[in-house]
């Protein structure tokens, strides 16, 4: 919603992005080549993500983190871990390696510092879905005592909601369907042939974040 970028906006890809005297690869070595949001989604492109991460800025992408749910608990019924949003501050303070601008692109596309649990996530994509209501969430809808009694029933309840457009979100939905439902897309195998399935690929780090 800041307007750094539009649905046609395009970034070229050609398998890394040198940044700050350090080469940060794509996965796909090769490139991806010129990619519009919906494109770096479906394709999972590192590259197009960076370049957005350094516009965005790590204390910007640290805020709309924090939107999403990102660095507190869910509030579940169950011990629930808040996990870490890394903010320029954090990286100078609470790291032994101090601050660095590369950090800002390994948290663009998910990884360094970052932490956050499948809850987390799940509820950050539920939103995006549903239309921006970041949900309240509950280990059970309702319960019922030994006689069949209600004793506790739980609706839909929103903990807040995303300062985000529908035209941006229908955007990012639109390029989650593409990750599963286009052939091309990096989730192409888990198309179902009866039931409409989104989502979004990820790689885990091949080394272990150390702060």
């Amino acid at each position: 919603d800041l307007g750094l970028v539009t649905e046609e906006s395009s970034m070229y890809c050609q398998g890394h992005y040198d940044f700050a005297k350090r080469r940060f690869h794509c996965h796909n070595r090769s490139g991806h080549g010129t990619v519009t949001l919906k494109d770096a989604l479906k394709h999972s492109c590192d590259v197009y993500f960076y370049k957005l991460g350094e516009m965005l800025g790590i204390d910007r992408l640290a805020d709309y983190g924090r939107r999403f749910g990102f660095g507190a608990p869910t509030g579940i019924e169950i011990s629930d871990q808040s996990g870490i949003v890394p903010t320029k501050k954090y990286h100078a303070t609470e790291t032994k390696v101090g601050w660095q601008p590369g950090f800002t692109l390994s948290t663009a596309i998910g990884q360094g510092a970052l932490t956050a649990t499948p809850l987390q996530i799940a509820r950050a994509f539920a939103a995006v879905i549903n239309g921006g209501n970041v949900l309240k969430l509950h280990l059970v809808a309702e319960a019922t005592n030994h006689e069949g009694e209600l004793i506790e029933k739980h609706g839909t309840q929103v903990s807040s909601r995303l300062d985000l457009s529908e035209e941006h979100m229908g955007i990012i939905r639109e390029g989650l369907l593409a990750v599963v439902n286009e052939p091309d897309g990096t989730a192409a195998d888990s198309r179902l042939e009866n039931i409409v399935v989104a989502g979004k690929t990820g790689t885990a780090e091949s080394a272990e974040w150390r702060a």
